[in-house]
């Protein structure tokens, strides 16, 4: 719905802002509930609240969809259907971000759902991670995606996962509050900042027929790592322990920026060749 409403200049922006409230949820969800636990309030209280939440959500969507139906669709029908769409998709340099997201994924999913573990492994208070992480990721996309997106994407998409791979080094070494807090806050800015950008590119350099699909196998990229890598992570903690989870991790954010340097380099020559005098 919402790149219906944007440009190609403004979409990475958009989609940052619209990741932090997500970011917002995510990241104070954790620690309330971890305060009302403390506060002896009982869980089937909080699934109430989360379904009052789920509740909430689908009645604001359906108020959006009553203002919205009547913006035109850009996604025109293809003769060749969903083989087609794959074809354009795969085809074009939107497979990179796809790649990417599911590598991204994989590294988030895995530093939410084993935060509170891993910090009790280390004496730790994972309530450090979680607020100095959404903090990072809410001013980082409410602050700092503007300035992003009117730089080179691919550039920034390199310097932004060297970043995630350095902060997930700093969590290796990670034994006191305050270096856990600095390696959550570069965690934060980096893929706060990362995720929108190579969303908005996604996009971007999807053929316009297919641009709604694109988003679709985005997502599904997503969901892909968000809810498969988990079971993978905790057989690395089960049988290596968590050294061996964030070595993991630090390799698939290698891997991640592998993808952006090699799609940089594959990139080059088209760009000489639009930019060399005819």
């Amino acid at each position: 719905m919402l790149s219906s409403l944007v440009t190609d200049e403004n979409r990475a922006v958009f989609f940052s802002v619209m990741s932090a409230f997500y970011a917002i949820g995510m990241g104070l969800a954790p620690v309330a509930s971890r305060q009302a636990l403390l506060l002896d309030i009982p869980q089937w209280r909080l699934f109430a609240f989360a379904m009052v939440t789920a509740l909430a959500a689908a009645v604001l969507f359906n108020i959006a969809a009553l203002r919205l139906h009547q913006i035109p669709k850009r996604s025109l029908a293809l003769a060749g259907g969903e083989k087609q769409a794959l074809r354009l998709i795969f085809g074009s340099g939107a497979k990179y971000p796809l790649i990417m997201v599911f590598l991204g994924a994989c590294i988030f999913s895995t530093m939410t759902n084993f935060q509170t573990t891993f910090a009790i492994s280390r004496g730790l208070n994972f309530s450090v991670f979680f607020i100095w992480y959404t903090i990072a990721v809410i001013g980082a996309r409410f602050l700092l995606s503007g300035s992003v997106s009117r730089r080179d994407p691919i550039k920034m998409t390199m310097a932004l996962l060297a970043t995630m791979c350095m902060a997930l080094g700093l969590l290796m070494i990670t034994r006191t509050d305050l270096l856990y807090a600095v390696s959550a806050l570069i965690l934060g800015l980096s893929y706060g900042l990362v995720y929108p950008l190579i969303q908005a590119q996604a996009v971007n350099e999807s053929d316009e027929r297919v641009r709604s699909k694109t988003l679709v196998y985005f997502s599904l990229s997503y969901f892909l790592g968000v809810y498969g890598f988990p079971k993978v992570g905790a057989y690395i903690i089960v049988n290596s322990g968590y050294q061996a989870l964030l070595v993991t991790l630090l390799a698939l954010a290698a891997a991640e920026l592998a993808v952006a340097v090699w799609r940089y380099f594959a990139s080059r020559p088209a760009l000489l060749e639009t930019g060399r005098p005819s």
